[in-house]
């Protein structure tokens, strides 16, 4: 932030005008569960009195530590980005879930549209960025309401922060959201697993999708939140891309879409990190903290230095194991983000993009709502002029099915992410990320000088025509790069002799149930403007 600062100078983004929902937890720890009063609204503390402090669920008799240190990591003047924020909502978990999620089938019913949620005005996100630090409570294995989750975050473009929780394995609902964006910690013992709710991949799946340098994972998804509101008040920007609908028919920019977010802060993410600030405490084996002769706990600063090493840290979709895409970094991804939009070859472009950018595409796939529907997305580089290091993410949300009113049945289209080197019109497949389990795919590669490249995003794997929305974030940077930072999943000699396809692996349909084969999804693809 101080290299933005730097940059930008009073025209710095602080999350200014942005609307921040914090939820919390019902109870502290010594109440009794049956003790109606709860504790979401913080403490008061100087470094948040800018801010007005509101009880969006009603009924708090108390004041929360946990929830005043959260709020200092968003908006707090010392140590907050989103300094610019004037209000803040605050929610009791329990509340929120049984007010927002639970009654979804009250308003959807099997012979009512899901449209009818939007006019009966019943939106489960009142704010377009949500604060899950919260990382327990007796909701913890319900699917049903996961599943709302997911579709709501989808439906709304909701920006929605998760907690990793500070164990390896976290208890918490929402880390099973695929939807939201997963915040561990750059100390690798945060919630690398979740605890799968819906139990279909249960430990394969990616977590984090970033880190940050906090010393509790609770403080580290405010950072996350923090982050995100800046980011979003550029994206309301119309300079750097096109407005569209959310599916409750609130018009933003595409900018702001809830993959969008997520694609631009992965992309930015840094592989090899020099933190100057206490982050972490010093473990024994059993993972318990070490304390020094007054029992304290011995502090210390952790840095990503072996990104993807040893093997075993390397995943499917092109990640670490243990720290996502890496840390966050907020002058990498507002880079990002203020190149601009840009399109696909496919969708009308006809010279290469830039360097920097990103591109969100509300209708790809084979299926039906579209006059020109395309199943390869393709996006050229200029020529590199000398070596640069490229990383890449794509990101699309879970199509969660509501039109039984049920919120149950899911489907996770499988989409794949490929980097050609087309020199002299002879693509030759160089890297790829093709999970089958992930909503995420990322490659982080060395571009050479002198060469021209492509990359492109496919859908045929699906068994099942689709027609959904993705988005694609990319950015290079100069300067040596670790051989860790930039290990390739692709073959050497897996080359093709064209540049139109590439030929994927095998088909996979990934489905939650049977019933899915039933589930039609479409999106009509929307004008450029």
């Amino acid at each position: 932030y101080t290299a933005l600062l730097n940059e930008m100078g009073a025209d710095t983004p602080n999350g200014a005008g942005m609307s921040i929902g914090i939820i919390e937890p019902a109870y502290a720890g010594n109440l009794n569960p049956n003790v109606t009063s709860w504790l979401p609204l913080p403490d008061y503390i100087t470094d948040i009195s800018h801010v007005t402090i509101k009880d969006a669920s009603g009924g708090s008799t108390a004041d929360s530590t946990h929830a005043a240190r959260v709020s200092q990591f968003i908006f707090g003047l010392t140590h907050g980005l989103a300094t610019g924020i004037s209000e803040a909502n605050y929610y009791n978990l329990t509340d929120f879930t049984y007010s927002k999620l639970e009654p979804l089938t009250n308003y959807l019913g099997p012979t009512q549209p899901s449209g009818l949620l939007n006019f009966l005005g019943a939106k489960v996100f009142e704010n377009q960025i949500n604060n899950f630090s919260v990382i327990s409570s007796n909701i913890d294995e319900n699917e049903a309401l996961l599943r709302r989750f997911d579709w709501a975050t989808a439906h709304e473009d909701a920006i929605n922060i998760i907690s990793a929780g500070n164990s390896l394995r976290s208890p918490v609902m929402f880390s099973s959201s695929y939807n939201g964006i997963y915040i561990g910690l750059t100390d690798p013992i945060s919630g690398r697993y979740s605890a799968q709710v819906d139990n279909v991949y249960s430990g394969s799946r990616q977590r984090p999708d970033v880190v940050v340098p906090t010393i509790n994972t609770s403080r580290g998804t405010g950072v996350g939140t923090s982050i995100a509101a800046t980011l979003m008040e550029s994206a309301k920007n119309p300079t750097y891309s096109n407005t569209s609908e959310t599916g409750a028919l609130t018009t933003i920019q595409n900018a702001e879409k809830s993959e969008t977010i997520k694609a631009i802060l992965m992309a930015g993410a840094e592989r090899k990190t020099e933190n100057t600030r206490q982050n972490s405490f010093l473990r024994n084996p059993d993972f318990t903290f070490t304390r020094d002769e007054n029992d304290k706990k011995i502090g210390r600063i952790m840095d990503i230095k072996d990104y993807r090493q040893p093997a075993d840290c390397i995943t499917d979709n092109g990640l670490d194991c243990r720290f996502g895409a890496g840390q966050a970094n907020i002058f990498n991804s507002h880079q990002i983000l203020t190149a601009g939009e840009q399109d696909s070859r496919e969708d009308g472009r006809d010279t290469s993009v830039s360097l920097l950018g990103f591109d969100y595409d509300e209708a790809f796939g084979n299926g039906a709502g579209h006059i020109d529907p395309n199943s390869v997305a393709s996006y050229m580089l200029p020529t590199i002029d000398s070596d640069v290091n490229f990383y890449i993410t794509l990101a699309w949300n879970l199509d969660v099915y509501s039109g039984d009113g049920l919120f149950i049945n899911a489907m996770l289209y499988d989409l794949d992410l490929w980097l050609y080197d087309i020199t002299d019109n002879n693509a030759e497949l160089v890297n790829l990320s093709n999970s089958s389990v992930d909503n995420t795919e990322t490659i982080s590669h060395q571009l050479k000088a002198g060469r021209d490249y492509e990359f492109r995003v496919t859908s045929e794997k699906n068994v099942t025509a689709l027609l959904w929305d993705y988005a694609i974030a990319w950015r290079t940077e100069t300067g040596a790069s670790t051989a860790s930072e930039l290990i390739t999943t692709a073959s050497p000699a897996l080359s093709l002799s064209n540049n139109t396809q590439p030929v994927p692996v095998p088909a996979a349909l990934l489905l939650f149930c049977s019933s899915l084969l039933l589930l039609v999804p479409w999106r009509a693809k929307k004008n450029r403007t």
